[in-house]
């Protein structure tokens, strides 16, 4: 990468500053204020913790209100909201990391606005393309998800009292602090995900100049890379249709390296397994990418 700034450094430059961007752009004003207020939520007395055997659940067996919470937000905000709060909530003791593990993986997948948005709509022109890709991209994950939560949920330990209780608000001080601490945990969220997510640009853009390769082997190893990227070279690739929509399922379910990178990130404190959120993802984008080639095949 240093040698890629010093020899093409107007490329490298390039890359960067369209990474800062996209991060400036779509990232930081539709993560931040989320981000700050669901510090508030989980900090506050919104979710009393009450670990007992006759607990009340958000769907019945399945998930308690927290996680319910966390299953509606990955959903709705998109990446990497989903691991920030799983790991949230395992790291304050909320959540067994057994659950927090099967939260994190199946409720971080991209943002529904940018699927239909900037990919289907503006890189494709395919407004048609949304309402499938939407059931192939949160369908399996969702329901295996939820599967996996109910099976989890039949052992009681899950639900039984973790180490962690709710500390009343004492007065307005205690709620300033809370608003405090909020910020600055959205704040260095969101830095870190800048920093990521132009190195990943770099790298992306490195490939894109790997002449030497063939070009669907380049196309491949950047939407692996950076899924961005990896969608705007797709659309400009001149594929044919059904081969363009398998790859774009892939790219947006897995989320690339850039995304594990980014996950990682969030889930570090909390001492959850990176290697395992792999895994279960890679389990999603089979599911996925099965569907769809399915879905292809019979309805062209």
């Amino acid at each position: 990468m240093i040698f890629f700034f010093l020899f093409m450094p107007e490329a490298a430059f390039q890359a960067s500053a369209q990474g800062i961007f996209l991060w400036a752009h779509q990232i930081l004003p539709t993560l931040l204020p989320f981000t700050i207020l669901s510090n508030l939520l989980l900090n506050s007395n919104l979710f009393p913790v009450n670990r007992s055997r006759k607990q009340k659940t958000f769907f019945p067996h399945i998930c308690t209100p927290e996680e319910g919470f966390v299953i509606v937000c990955g959903f709705l905000f998109g990446f990497p909201i989903g691991s920030k709060l799983s790991s949230d909530l395992c790291e304050n003791g909320r959540i067994s990391p057994k659950r927090a593990q099967l939260l994190c993986a199946f409720t971080n997948n991209l943002s529904p606005v940018f699927v239909s948005s900037f990919v289907c709509i503006d890189q494709f022109g395919q407004k048609k393309w949304v309402l499938p890709t939407f059931l192939l991209l949160y369908g399996p994950p969702l329901i295996l998800g939820l599967l996996g939560l109910a099976l989890s949920s039949l052992k009681q330990r899950d639900f039984e009292k973790t180490s962690y209780d709710i500390k009343k608000a004492s007065g307005f001080q205690m709620n300033m602090q809370i608003i405090d601490a909020g910020i600055m945990n959205g704040f260095e969220t969101l830095i870190r995900l800048c920093g990521y997510i132009v190195l990943f640009s770099i790298g992306a853009c490195m490939l894109s100049q790997c002449s030497f390769l063939p070009p669907f082997v380049r196309l491949f190893l950047i939407g692996c890379t950076e899924a961005t990227n990896g969608i705007a070279a797709l659309a400009k690739s001149g594929c044919n249709r059904q081969t363009a929509y398998l790859l774009m399922i892939l790219f947006l379910s897995f989320g690339g390296l850039s995304g594990i990178a980014q996950t990682g990130s969030m889930i570090q404190r909390a001492g959850l397994s990176l290697p395992q959120y792999v895994k279960t993802k890679l389990c999603f984008v089979f599911c996925s990418v099965l569907l769809a080639y399915l879905t292809v095949s019979f309805f062209g």
